[in-house]
């Protein structure tokens, strides 16, 4: 398996559900999956983001 998470913001288009990679999943910031509790380096990432985030 190979699984990636971006976050982005969208400027325009459409979102494709029919690209070759297969279906796209997009989740609000308030709404993101768990990352698994031995990700600990991917859970301070996006804990530092978030924070950034909502400090705007």
């Amino acid at each position: 398996m190979n699984a990636h998470g971006y976050m982005a913001r969208v400027t325009g288009g459409t979102l494709r559900d029919d690209g070759p990679e297969g279906p796209v999943r997009a989740y609000p910031l308030d709404a993101l999956p768990a990352i698994i509790p031995i990700r600990v380096a991917n859970q301070r990432v996006l804990n530092a983001y978030l924070e950034q985030h909502q400090s705007r």
